[in-house]
């Protein structure tokens, strides 16, 4: 029995003038030239949000990205609608599938960077949703050049050789083999776009005696190396490939403590300080966020698991990426504000219409009163240019919390929700954390209340949940006592 995997956009259907448009007209809206034709060509196949970041240049994918990325998926269903962006076959597709499905030792199946929902949508109008009986998409695995996709596949189809087709078998760089497959979720990061997904690299301290110990100096230099290459990678597709051939490290520790020097307070393993992948001690400025590291810490059993240690990763990007340039990631803030969720409302229907207006207004009308920040409201997804009065009220409101952990956690809540306002509303205590989630899923929830949900989309709001849940309550624990 053999799999023949199809790619989709660029293999089956000649999706490029639809993608593109789609492309300008985000581009567009987010006050960027529209891109030409060969640079939209050069990213098709790839996740979303990876694509546009590349377009823009960027080796990883930011804010900016993000929120042009869900840009795009809000217009393209309409854009598709319009006359002449179809995704028609390419010639001899058609016949070509009929032939290779007739036969009795073929299993067919398709693996593209497109969404769940696009391809059945391409599958159903083309008559290609009996015929293919495996198949992944971005909303199941990283795109390529990981091999997820595929292999998922091999293991669902229990297939011996792989046959991936056209752009698939180009795009792969891996050697295909049958061999079992990590779950997914043993890929801590691997759909994440966020920029520093790292751990701390427990090492020796100049403080301690090289003489002490050389077993468990080896123990470190090997942890240092090992995790410094797979943890710290900027590229979250690499960082997946990276790991996907690296077991998580045991834990190899047995005392996690506190330890308290010039206002700082640092976890100590063994009496040992930690350091972040740049070398730098993990310490904070309160007890109650020590607490809360020494905890994630105390709480790896056999291995250490970065997927459960969020509060350990935020406080890494604080020490490591933010402190360097705090400037960069206030502006970041501030351009998101820019581009407020609370800001952009439905035209229909009713019930969502008023239910926007009766829970996000009251928002508004704080920034408003307490700032002097007068928000615009826009009906629809055209980009909608807020005053510079605005900005510079929200600004000088923000300015109290710019420092590394608190740009920090206030950046990752305002990634998380996509509302600079809901994230200075929690920082003020105007809004609790649960608080700061329902509004931002105020449009989700309405769309649950009438079509329901499925696993997948609810698993993933579960983990975005428990990082949003990880960054309020390192800001908590910033607050005086």
């Amino acid at each position: 029995m053999k799999l023949v995997l199809f790619d989709c956009d660029g293999t089956l259907v000649d999706s490029a003038g639809l993608i593109h448009e789609v492309m300008a007209r985000t581009f567009l809206a987010f006050g960027l030239e529209r891109p030409p034709l060969a640079s939209t060509k050069s990213i098709i196949g790839l996740t979303l949000d990876i694509a546009i970041a590349r377009m823009l240049g960027q080796p990883h994918v930011d804010d900016r990205a993000l929120a042009m990325t869900a840009h795009y998926k809000s217009i393209f269903v309409g854009v598709r609608s319009e006359d002449g962006f179809q995704e028609p076959l390419f010639p001899g597709i058609a016949s070509l599938v009929a032939t290779l499905a007739a036969r009795d030792d073929m299993v067919m199946g398709a693996v593209t960077g497109k969404s769940r929902r696009g391809l059945q949508l391409i599958s159903a109008t083309h008559g290609f949703d009996t015929i293919f009986s495996v198949s992944r998409t971005a909303d199941d695995c990283p795109s390529k050049p990981h091999p997820a996709m595929v292999t998922e596949c091999c293991s669902e189809a229990e297939s011996r050789r792989p046959i991936p087709s056209s752009s698939a078998m180009r795009s792969m760089t891996c050697r295909w083999r049958r061999a079992p497959v990590r779950p997914r979720s043993a890929l801590p990061g691997a759909m994440r776009p966020y920029r520093n997904w790292s751990m701390p690299v427990p090492t020796t301290s100049p403080a301690f005696p090289t003489t002490s110990s050389t077993g468990w100096r080896d123990t470190m230099a090997d942890m240092r190396d090992d995790l410094t290459h797979a943890l710290s990678d900027a590229d979250p597709v690499r960082r997946a490939q990276i790991q996907m051939h690296k077991p998580l490290p045991k834990r190899f520790y047995k005392d996690v403590t506190v330890g308290t020097a010039d206002a700082e307070h640092s976890v100590l393993l063994d009496g040992r300080p930690v350091r972040t992948p740049a070398r730098n001690t993990l310490s904070v400025p309160t007890a109650a966020l020590a607490e809360l590291l020494r905890t994630e810490w105390a709480a790896q059993v056999d291995v250490i698991d970065p997927a459960k240690m969020p509060v350990t990763r935020l406080v890494n990007t604080a020490i490591d990426g933010v402190k360097p340039d705090i400037r960069a990631v206030f502006d970041d803030i501030l351009n998101f504000s820019g581009t407020d969720l609370i800001c952009y409302r439905a035209e229909q229907p009713e019930g969502l219409v008023e239910r926007q207006a009766r829970h996000w207004d009251p928002i508004l009308t704080w920034a408003a009163d307490t700032f002097g920040a007068r928000f615009i409201l826009a009906e629809g997804i055209m980009h909608q240019t807020q005053p510079r009065a605005a900005l510079t009220a929200f600004a000088e409101a923000l300015r109290p919390y710019a420092t590394p952990f608190g740009l920090a956690s206030l950046h990752t809540i305002t990634t998380l929700t996509g509302s600079a306002l809901l994230s200075l509303a929690f920082a003020e205590k105007r809004l609790s954390a649960q608080d700061v989630w329902t509004l931002a899923h105020l449009d989700e929830d309405w769309q649950i209340e009438h079509w329901g949900t499925d696993d997948e989309a609810f698993q993933r709001r579960e983990h975005r949940w428990t990082d949003m849940q990880a960054a309020t309550s390192a800001f908590d624990a910033l607050r005086p006592s």
